[in-house]
C-alpha cells in the first residue's frame, strides 16, 4: 500500500513539475466569447442541459483578466470574475472577499474549494477550438472515512457525489 502511494505521490508531483501552463498562451490565447450548452447529471435524478456561455477578456493587463459565467440564454445568471497573476498560479476574485487559487497544469486551468456543505473540483481543458469545462460536486456533509487501522493503513476520506456538470464550447 505504502509503494502504490509512493509512486502515485512522485508521478503527480512529476507531472505537475514538468507540465506547467505555458505563460504566454494565458489569457491571450484563451480569450474570446465562449458558446455552448452544459449537461447537469445526478446520480439521481433526470439530466438537464443549460445554455452556458464563459467569456474571457484580458483588455488592461496580461495580469488581470476579467472572466464572466453566464448561464442561461437570458442571461439570468451572470457571475463577473477577475483572474489575477501571482508568482506561480492564478486567483479567481469574486470581488466579494472571496478568492479562489486556480492552477494551470498542462492545456487545464483547475481549482478546488469547499463552500457550505460542498466540495467542488472545476476544470477548464483548452483544446485547438474547443473549451470543455467540467465540475464535478461532492457533499461534505457525511463523509465517509475508512481505513487507519495502523501505521501501514492510512485513514482515507471520501465524498458522496451530489452532481458532474459538462460543457463544450465554442468560441465565437
Amino acid at each position: 500500500m505504502r509503494t502504490i502511494l509512493l509512486s502515485l505521490t512522485l508521478a503527480f508531483g512529476f507531472l505537475f513539475a514538468n507540465a506547467q501552463f505555458p505563460a504566454t498562451t494565458f489569457p491571450a490565447g484563451w480569450e474570446g466569447n465562449w458558446k455552448g450548452t452544459l449537461d447537469w447529471l445526478r446520480p439521481s435524478g433526470e439530466p438537464m442541459q443549460v445554455y452556458h456561455e464563459l467569456v474571457i477578456e484580458s483588455n488592461f493587463s496580461q495580469d488581470t483578466v476579467q472572466f464572466t459565467i453566464i448561464y442561461g440564454e437570458d442571461k439570468s445568471d451572470v457571475r463577473q470574475y477577475k483572474m489575477i497573476k501571482q508568482t506561480d498560479h492564478w486567483v479567481m476574485d469574486e470581488q466579494n472577499d472571496i478568492l479562489i487559487q486556480c492552477w494551470f497544469v498542462g492545456n487545464k486551468l483547475v481549482n478546488l474549494f469547499e463552500v457550505e456543505s460542498s466540495m467542488l473540483f472545476v476544470q477548464y481543458e483548452l483544446n485547438d477550438l474547443e473549451l470543455t469545462v467540467e465540475m464535478f460536486t461532492f457533499s461534505t456533509a457525511s463523509p465517509w472515512v475508512t481505513g487507519g487501522s495502523s501505521k501501514d493503513v492510512p485513514s482515507v476520506t471520501s465524498y458522496p457525489l451530489k452532481a458532474v456538470s459538462r460543457a463544450m464550447l465554442i468560441r465565437q
